[in-house]
């Protein structure tokens, strides 16, 4: 799929992102860019495929973004989208949405 264009717009059309250059993609709800996206979630999900969330870092700025993915979204806590986060923040609660899920996950289990 990353070397295909056609494929890689398709992948993003789904996901709500849209390509704004060959290897830039840009997230239509958080305004998050990231660089050939389907290739780093292929790649991450084989490094963890158990964290649910996952820490972006918003492009050109200094300050993070918490994205679902399951969803490829920004996560919501209260309904409110978990962007432009200081790093230590964005990393705490990574790491609690993370442990929420997995806990909510085994219980679901028994």
């Amino acid at each position: 799929m990353a070397d295909d264009p056609s494929a890689a717009a398709n992948f993003c059309n789904k996901i709500g992102t849209k390509q704004t250059s060959e290897s830039v993609y840009e997230c239509l709800l958080s305004g998050v860019k990231r660089i050939k996206r389907a290739l780093a979630i292929t790649r991450f999900s084989r490094l963890n495929s158990e964290m649910r969330y996952v820490m972006e870092k918003v492009l050109g700025r200094d300050m993070w973004a918490i994205i679902d993915s399951v969803t490829r979204r920004p996560a919501l806590v209260n309904d409110v989208p978990q962007i432009d986060l200081e790093l230590d923040d964005a990393d705490d609660l990574t790491d609690l949405l993370n442990r929420l899920y997995r806990e909510a996950s085994v219980s679901a289990k028994h």
